[in-house]
C-alpha cells in the first residue's frame, strides 16, 4: 500500500505526481515483536529534502486520517494472491518459506492453507487500519 508497488501511494506521488523518482521500496521484516519499517529510493539531488518530507507527510496520514480505500486493498490483495505461485519456484524459495515459518511459529504447511485463513480478513485485521475506539 505505501511502496514497493508502481501503484503504491508513496511511488505514485513521488514519481507520478512529483517525477523525483523512478522507483520507491517499502518492506517490513518478516519476524516477531517490534521491527522497522524501512523506505529506501533515489530522488533528483535537489528533491532529496522535499521527497522526505513527502514520505513523511504521507506516512502521518497513514492510516488515521487517509485510511486503506477499499480499492487499494482488493488492489494489494489481488497482487498478493496471484503472486503466490511465484514465491515458491525454486527449492531456495521452499526452503526460505519453512524457514520463515519456523521463525514466525507457523506450520509448515501454512502456504498450502493460507487461502483458507482469508488474506482480505487477515489485511483487514493488520495495522493497516487504525484500531476502533
Amino acid at each position: 500500500m505505501l511502496g514497493s508497488a508502481v501503484l503504491s501511494r508513496l511511488n505514485a506521488e513521488l514519481r507520478e505526481t512529483k517525477g523525483w523518482t523512478y522507483n520507491i521500496y517499502s518492506t517490513l521484516p518478516n519476524r516477531r515483536g517490534n521491527r522497522p519499517l524501512v523506505i529506501a529510493t533515489q530522488v533528483q539531488a535537489d528533491r532529496t529534502g522535499d521527497s522526505i518530507l513527502t514520505v513523511l507527510d504521507l506516512m502521518k496520514g497513514f492510516p488515521g486520517r487517509q485510511p486503506v480505500t477499499e480499492a487499494e486493498l482488493q488492489r494489494v490483495t489481488d497482487g498478493n494472491v496471484r503472486n503466490l505461485p511465484n514465491r515458491y519456484e525454486t527449492n531456495n524459495q521452499v526452503l526460505a518459506a519453512l524457514l520463515e515459518n519456523q521463525l514466525m511459529g507457523r506450520d509448515d504447511d501454512y502456504q498450502e492453507r493460507l487461502g483458507g485463513y482469508g488474506v482480505r480478513s487477515m489485511l483487514m485485521r493488520s495495522t493497516l487500519r487504525p484500531p476502533c475506539t
